[in-house]
């Protein structure tokens, strides 16, 4: 069994879609805005940050992301400390 069903840190509402060969897919639910996106985010960040942990990646899809400020928002909700940039 994988230890990702047994992880007690995804007893949220996230459902996980695995195919072999292929990556995680994550869906989230109908949000109307960003703020909304924000706080669906918000309450299932460890839970997806475990998910990313064991699977190396996943595909988070059906957020209302239309612009590269609503991706910022993603990216803040997910990643809390951003690497350093250096040439």
């Amino acid at each position: 069994m994988s230890v990702l069903s047994e992880s007690p840190v995804l007893s949220t509402d996230i459902e996980p879609q695995f195919a072999p060969g292929k990556p995680v897919i994550v869906h989230a639910p109908a949000l109307p805005d960003m703020d909304a996106a924000r706080d669906w985010l918000d309450g299932r960040r460890e839970a997806l940050l475990a998910l990313l942990r064991e699977q190396g990646n996943f595909l988070l899809r059906g957020l209302p992301v239309s612009s590269a400020e609503d991706f910022a928002v993603v990216r803040d909700a997910l990643i809390a400390h951003r690497a350093q940039y250096k040439e």
